[in-house]
């Protein structure tokens, strides 16, 4: 198994006022790719210092550090921060039940060849796309938290993003026409896209679970100050699921139903088309059996089990066709 850290006599010193205080010293320590590794010791024994250095938050005072095969202890200030944002994400956990992560990220993309040289009609679509051989990479800076809550019969989840990205290329919708179809035209600015989701699960009695989800997402061009195109409506569910209690049944049955409310988005681009909120009711169930020696699992999902006549804001086909009504998904796996 290959070595993913690799820690050789690393020792690390601070000074406070006159005195050197050493928190480790001539540590050496091995973990292998997929391994999962936990540091446990008293308070002040080192644990946290160890972790910023593998995390590249800190450099040893001597000693080697590598992750990866490569040496971070020597990694400019620089080349260290790029390094974090490609590599390192963090999660403290205050008590067993609480844990706070962040991320922080850099990601670059070309572009695609459609977004280049497009220039013609999109007949499934019902638009003329034109794309901008001039466009350049984008370029983007992340940074995500989280909080996370597990208990005994309720479990939560939190998390926030911002994701600043240079040159931003987006599909915009314009005021002309080529026979008949809106033209779209490929552009591009300095964005950013910021969002918030959180969920919320409860085993209210032994069969019954409950849950509550719901996210938003904003976008701006930072060019312009006007609102990006195309950016999700806001979300929200409900869901009530009934399933076998712990060692109960056999093949681990469940039904759940949800109902899905989308709002309609009022941050709209000067060209967007808006369209109305909605309202669906998902089904789904599933079971599990023996069958030749092998675990079959079934499962059987209905979205939009009412039929509900909607326009999602994200469709392509909102201008000339509803979304799809009644959709029934049936999967079949297999396991030893």
């Amino acid at each position: 198994m290959t070595v993913l850290v690799e820690i050789r006599g690393v020792t690390k010193t601070y000074r406070r006022g006159g005195e050197t205080i050493e928190v480790l010293h001539g540590i050496d320590l091995d973990i292998p790719r997929g391994d999962f590794v936990a540091l446990m010791g008293p308070s002040g024994s080192g644990k946290t210092t160890l972790l910023n250095l593998i995390g590249g938050l800190d450099t040893p005072t001597a000693g080697t550090v590598a992750v990866d095969g490569r040496r971070i202890d020597r990694l400019s200030s620089g080349d260290l921060s790029r390094w974090r944002a490609a590599n390192v994400g963090f999660v403290y956990r205050p008590m067993p039940s609480l844990a706070l992560a962040a991320n922080l990220g850099r990601a670059w993309r070309a572009p695609t060849l459609f977004e280049l040289f497009a220039n013609g009609p999109h007949v499934g679509e019902a638009r003329y796309e034109v794309g901008r051989a001039t466009l350049r990479p984008e370029a983007a800076a992340n940074l995500d938290v989280s909080a996370r809550w597990q208990g005994g019969r309720v479990s939560a989840e939190v998390a926030g993003y911002r994701n600043a990205i240079g040159r931003y290329i987006f599909l915009a919708p314009t005021s002309n026409t080529v026979g008949g179809l809106r033209v779209y035209d490929y552009d591009q600015a300095d964005a950013v896209l910021a969002g918030v989701e959180a969920s919320l699960e409860a085993l209210a009695w032994p069969v019954v679970t409950l849950g509550l989800r719901g996210d938003a997402t904003w976008g701006t061009n930072r060019t312009s100050d006007e609102p990006l195109p195309s950016v999700p409506a806001p979300r929200a569910a409900v869901r009530v699921e009934l399933h076998s209690a712990a060692g109960t049944w056999s093949g681990r049955p469940h039904v759940g139903v949800e109902a899905e409310f989308v709002g309609r988005q009022t941050r709209l681009n000067p060209l967007d088309i808006p369209t109305a909120g909605y309202a669906l009711l998902n089904v789904d169930a599933g079971a599990e059996a023996r069958f030749l020696g092998r675990a079959v699992h079934v499962d059987l999902t209905v979205r939009n089990a009412a039929g509900a006549s909607y326009r999602d804001f994200l469709s392509r086909y909102k201008e000339f066709a509803l979304n799809p009504g009644r959709n029934v998904i049936v999967r079949v796996s297999t396991a030893p």
